[in-house]
């Protein structure tokens, strides 16, 4: 609707400025069409059309790159806003972080946090953190995460983080089969006032389920989800399946073992 509305302008006598083409850019980011972003952003270079973008502008285009998963682009728009004299904030280094995250390029979502942001007097949020944080369990960097969820926790960064942070960190723990690392970080979680969520209990059970002998700990919290008021979720022990028995199957069989010992 919105290029339709952008490409009847001239018909109408109405010259496209800088809110029309960002607002148009905009509705390409919110339906994921990152190459129409890109095109409407090359038109306002153009001779004909006298405009220079402004970071509401870059940011909808970088945050449509985020959406797609074009982190190489994304990070080629804040190269560009630099070139034109315009400073990325917040928002811009967030996008191409979680960019970074959803590709899992984990080194430079850190860059980004910890080098370019600081040098563009940017101060991260913990959307900032949390992304990057989420980046670290797609390439194993399980200390990593836990030394940016450190600085959330304590006073470096005076800010707060929340059941994203945790859970973030928790997968990463999971997946590199830190299990007793998960079920601290899950065990903090209320303390900081963090609610642990479906993901929470999902990453500490994968981590624990990944060991057989852990099966005690899966079971007990199954049993502590319903008292914190979690829906059941069978997708929770998915770790537990191998090709054929359902995850109560499993449970049980691990139980009747023990048992008839």
């Amino acid at each position: 609707m919105a290029i339709s509305l952008l490409s009847a302008m001239p018909c109408a006598r109405l010259i496209p400025n800088v809110i029309s083409l960002s607002s148009a850019i905009s509705a390409c980011e919110k339906a994921t069409k990152w190459q129409m972003a890109l095109h409407i952003l090359s038109h306002m270079f153009n001779a004909s059309s006298c405009l220079l973008p402004n970071k509401i502008t870059y940011n909808a285009a970088i945050s449509a790159c985020q959406k797609a998963g074009r982190w190489q682009v994304a990070l080629s728009l804040l190269s560009d806003m630099l070139e034109v004299r315009l400073t990325p904030n917040r928002i811009s280094l967030n996008a191409a972080i979680s960019a970074c995250e959803q590709t899992g390029r984990f080194q430079i979502a850190l860059d980004l946090l910890l080098g370019i942001m600081p040098s563009l007097r940017v101060i991260p949020d913990v959307i900032s953190y949390n992304a990057a944080i989420s980046a670290c369990p797609k390439g194993s960097n399980w200390q990593v995460a836990l030394s940016l969820l450190a600085d959330l926790i304590t006073d470096k960064t005076e800010l707060t983080p929340d059941e994203i942070s945790f859970s973030a960190a928790m997968g990463a723990c999971s997946r590199a089969g830190e299990w007793q690392l998960a079920l601290c970080l899950l065990s903090m979680m209320p303390p900081a006032r963090a609610v642990p969520n479906a993901i929470s209990f999902n990453a500490a059970m994968s981590a624990g389920g990944e060991r057989g002998f852990q099966w005690q700990l899966v079971l007990q919290l199954l049993s502590t989800m319903p008292r914190m008021q979690m829906a059941w979720n069978l997708a929770h022990c998915e770790t537990w399946q191998a090709d054929g028995p359902s995850t109560f199957d499993k449970a049980s069989s691990s139980c009747n073992c023990v048992f008839d010992q």
